[in-house]
């Protein structure tokens, strides 16, 4: 069973995720007849062959080889790289599973390289796990690993955690086949860590193997928590194959235990979901056996007998011996205790000849290996006899000899002796050189060794001091976007709304600043830390870092002051975002050191050095003299205040090194118990006009009139996530008129969307009306890299496409467009990057200049899109939603399903897991009922997942939270009923 379960990791990385062998055949009738209406011998027909054989392949291998090879002559006819690496492929898995093992060897090895010469890593991962995977089921564990550890590398180089973590689980199958499960268990839990990362269902088995590696290393409370995680998360995807796969290994590891009631009761809800959907293969036939093994237990023979001849019906054609032999045994002994003794003979003799014949197998396996080993050791004999021979007869010589000179005369026994103590001070010599020469090569190993073991030091010093910047650098602006997002929902006036949202909408643009330049690697490895020149009003940057304390100021009873001088030009040129991080730095330990008092955040400028001068006045315990410069090392604190000031020590080392490259110093002044002054001065510039009036300009640039330049378009979407879905249609839909917009899933929607076919889709578009691509990089099933690289060398189709993708780590952006693709959009976007990046792939003017016939009157005036409250109902609130969404009735109804649709299924988990205490699975189901919840104004449901995520030592809450959550969500849903009748 367990063997059965881990091969479903490499099949998913090249079979489709289709939940049965039903939709399995609706696809493949689907591809033919779109090979039947594509004759003409080119790449699009190569590729529906190559798709219908992969699709094939679970069904009708005959079928599934035809269409391969024809796929081939087609790809080698043309010369496309891209069809021929597929169709290679699709052949060599079709004769691996005819058991063509050569054949198989020989296809897998050309595919692997065709993905060399492009350099198609993703492809390259799959195809060499594949080609690992067919010599571990023939027994080659050995070669399979060698395999499999090699192409590690290239899957981490590839970037795709799903493919990472597939290998790590198909070498912990080998080790576990090699009953090494401590090693087996390592791999799978890095293959698990890895797959949550970009979660899609392949994780699912990922689990399930994980409980089992724990139920064979007999830790029976950890295998039973993986299983069932593995369960809810097989129901949470909605795969009913997978669901019994793990109904099936629960039902395996409580036998194990002795558990029969649970262990059948799992065994029959497998067995039912593989019937009601048609699916027989070697693992149901497992599951019939161990089924029988319990009713046998259970002395019912009636039962085990049935269920016995169900597993022997499937096992036996498909000739595999090993589960064979446990069910040959189990009907044995049935028929034994039914008293049918004729037929427990014949199968007692059926199992003992399968049983001796695999023993024998065994035998001849470890025969092999001593008679190897025996033969080694004879020939080392063979060979120290002889050169025992070869000196007895030298000494033998030589005595006779010695005598000879000596009869001779004495005169030549002394010349013999002497040339004799000569040879061997000659010897000595050269044997000296070498020590010398051996004992230089091992002390400059030495040393080498030692730099690198320092450098690997400094390595992790890097890393580890990296990590810890990154979580310093985000906490400040992370704060007052969580701590104005609240204000947010429970504050009635407009004019304050409008400010938390321009405060929260600051300190997002300047944490994501922040996070594009920490992340990139190669620029804090250089020292190439890059500033911008640009335009800014410094208010803004002072207002910001007032507007962010002042909650805290107030928590704490301070004085918050800021004060600007005469002299302080308003306008400058430099980076913003740098000069923020700064003051946000000094203000936040100003503030986190200070008890009672004053804070007071100061500016002066002196006009004639052109410099300005910032001042971060505090009133509290102040620093000893002897720490003054400690306190600007990593990590380092005064140690005055170490106990009570929490936080990494950072801070100042990262604002001293960035005030230095704006040509300044920073200071400090304090004396204990006398508060500190944190100062620093830099040159400052005065932007020119034209700057200035570009910054104008761009300021003036609404979405609608970027909107207005690309009406009329029709956009594909790919995207896999449901709130992505939403959010970017809404967006699209908001700022372009007339736009059409198609969801696609993954890739292959994608792919189907463009098929150039005559009639037209299911948007009402043929393939040629759509005029751009909005792709994201990570999807299951085919990713945006493969997608677009179909696209562009299969399909021959140069349609703009743009890729959205959450990294903005240089070498992944550059990653996207030698894919193929026109641009790049990082997550999270706003309209505006969203909007100009679609104008500029199509050639749009989107410079930033407002519409020349625009009034004062044309733009938007915020009174009239506010919404007044209803009071319609009492838990939903559809005002908030109506203003959320502009009064957009539409809209409001697409949100309100989309709560009605979702919000059951999550308090069904929720119900599961107070059930079982499963805490952890508590938090992230509430966690992803937070956005539904915020949408439709359910404030107190809101606060309550917000306490139950935090509630990490007070567990005992978390059940009675729940409660109240789920009686909030009951009654919104009967308000979302009944306001969805009214709609209809």
């Amino acid at each position: 069973m367990k063997v059965l379960l881990r091969t479903l990791i490499i099949l998913l990385l090249t079979l489709p995720l289709s939940g049965t062998l039903r939709a399995q055949t609706q696809i493949a009738d689907s591809l033919r007849r779109m090979v039947q209406n594509h004759p003409q011998q080119d790449s699009v027909r190569a590729y529906y062959l190559v798709r219908l054989a992969e699709e094939l392949i679970v069904t009708d291998l005959q079928e599934a080889a035809t269409h391969s090879k024809e796929s081939i002559a087609i790809a080698e006819k043309i010369k496309s790289p891209v069809s021929l690496m597929r169709s290679y492929f699709t052949l060599a898995k079709v004769y691996a599973e005819e058991g063509n093992i050569d054949s198989a060897r020989n296809y897998f090895m050309r595919s692997i390289s065709i993905t060399q010469q492009l350099g198609n890593l993703i492809s390259e991962t799959k195809y060499t796990t594949q080609l690992g995977a067919v010599e571990s089921r023939i027994g080659n564990y050995e070669t399979a690993l060698k395999i499999l550890q090699g192409v590690i590398p290239i899957a981490e180089k590839s970037g795709s955690a799903n493919l990472l973590a597939a290998v790590y689980g198909s070498i912990a199958g080998i080790f576990f086949e090699q009953n090494d499960y401590t090693k087996s268990l390592e791999y799978e839990l890095k293959g698990y860590q890895l797959s949550k990362i970009k979660e899609d269902i392949r994780i699912i088995t990922l689990i399930s193997n994980v409980g089992q590696s724990y139920g064979a290393l007999g830790n029976t409370d950890s295998a039973l928590y993986y299983m069932h995680l593995a369960v809810e998360k097989s129901k949470f995807y909605g795969d009913s194959i997978e669901l019994a796969d793990c109904y099936s290994a629960l039902g395996d590891q409580y036998r194990e235990t002795r558990n029969l009631d649970s262990s059948i009761y799992y065994y029959q809800l497998a067995l039912t979901l593989y019937n009601d959907n048609g699916y027989e293969n070697l693992l149901v036939g497992g599951t019939y056996g161990g089924a029988a093994e319990i009713y046998l237990l259970r002395k019912d023979y009636k039962s085990a007998l049935e269920y016995y001849k169900k597993s022997e019906a499937l096992l036996e054609p498909a000739d595999f011996q090993d589960q064979l032999e446990y069910t040959l045994k189990g009907l044995a002994n049935t028929y034994a205790g039914m008293g049918d003794y004729e037929n427990a003979f014949k199968y007692a003799l059926k199992y003992e000849s399968l049983h001796d014949t695999l023993n024998a197998i065994a035998k001849t396996s470890a025969t092999e290996q001593l008679e190897r080993k025996y033969s080694i050791a004879q020939k080392e004999k063979e060979i120290e006899l002889l050169n025992k021979e070869k000196l007895l007869q030298q000494k033998e010589v030589n005595q006779q000899r010695l005598i000879k000179n000596l009869l001779i005369a004495g005169v030549a026994v002394l010349l013999m002796i002497a040339f004799l103590l000569f040879n061997r001070y000659q010897i000595k010599q050269r044997a000296g050189k070498q020590l010398q020469l051996q004992n230089k090569v091992i002390e400059e190993q030495k040393q080498r060794a030692e730099k690198e073991q320092l450098r690997a030091e400094k390595s992790e010093k890097f890393k580890s001091q990296f990590l810890a910047n990154m979580s310093h650098e985000i906490r400040t602006p992370l704060n007052a976007i969580s701590g104005f997002t609240s204000l947010l929902f429970d504050e009635e006036s407009p004019e304050k709304k409008l400010r938390y949202l321009n405060t929260i909408k600051k300190s997002t643009d300047n944490l994501l600043v922040v996070i594009n330049d920490v992340l990139d690697l190669s620029k804090l490895e250089a020292g190439k830390m890059q500033f911008e020149k640009a335009p800014f009003r410094l208010h803004d940057v002072l207002n910001l870092i007032y507007e962010t304390f002042e909650l805290k100021a107030a928590e704490k009873k301070l004085n918050w002051k800021l004060q600007v001088g005469e002299h302080v030009p308003p306008l400058l040129s430099g980076d913003a975002a740098r000069l923020t991080q700064v003051l946000m730095n000094l203000t936040a330990n100003a503030m986190k050191f200070t008890t009672a008092g004053t804070v007071v955040l100061s500016t002066s400028a002196d006009p004639v050095a052109k410099t300005i001068t910032f001042s971060l006045t505090d009133t509290g315990p102040g620093i000893p003299k002897d720490q003054l410069q400690k306190i600007f090392e990593s990590f380092s604190q005064a140690d005055s205040n170490k106990k009570s000031s929490g936080g990494t020590g950072l801070g100042l080392t990262i604002s001293r090194t960035l005030v230095e490259m704006m040509q300044g110093t920073l200071e400090v002044d304090s004396n204990e118990g006398m508060g500190s002054v944190f100062s620093f001065t830099i040159p400052y510039t005065i932007p020119t006009s034209a700057e200035w009036q570009l910054l104008q300009q761009n300021e003036l640039v609404y979405e609608e009139d970027m909107g207005e330049e690309l009406q009329g378009i029709s956009i594909l979407v790919a995207e896999d996530n449901e709130y992505n879905q939403l959010l970017i249609h809404d967006m699209l839909k908001r700022y372009i008129p007339n736009v059409t917009v198609r969801i696609c899933k993954n890739g292959k929607e994608i792919l189907s969307a463009l098929a150039p076919v005559t009639t037209s889709n299911d948007s009402g578009i043929t393939a040629n009306d759509f005029h751009l691509i909005l792709m994201d990089v990570q999807m299951p099933e085919m990713d945006g890299f493969e997608t677009t690289a179909i696209i562009r060398n299969e399909l021959k189709n140069s349609i703009p496409i743009i890729a959205l993708t959450a990294s903005v780590i240089r070498s992944d952006i550059d990653k996207c467009l030698e894919a193929g693709m026109n641009s790049y959009v990082p997550k999270p976007f706003s309209a505006k990057e969203l909007l100009k990046a679609i104008g500029s792939s199509l050639g749009k003017k989107m410079d930033g200049r407002h519409k020349e016939n625009s009034t004062e009157e044309d733009k938007p005036v915020l009174s009239e899109t506010i919404i007044q409250p209803t009071e319609k109902y009492q838990w939903i609130h559809l005002d908030h939603l109506e203003h959320l969404v502009a009064g957009d009735a539409v809209q409001v109804t697409r949100y309100l399903r989309l709560f009605y649709e979702l919000i059951p299924a999550r308090m069904s988990t929720l119900k599961k897991a107070l059930e079982t205490q499963d805490f952890t699975l508590i938090r992230k189901t509430v966690h992803v009922m937070k956005p539904q919840m915020a949408s439709l104004g359910l404030s107190r449901a809101k606060k309550l997942a917000e306490t139950i995520e935090s509630n990490y030592h007070r567990e005992e809450r978390i059940t009675g939270d729940v409660e109240l959550l789920m009686n909030d969500c009951t009654a919104a849903l009967e308000e979302v009923k009944n306001e969805l009748k009214v709609n209809s």
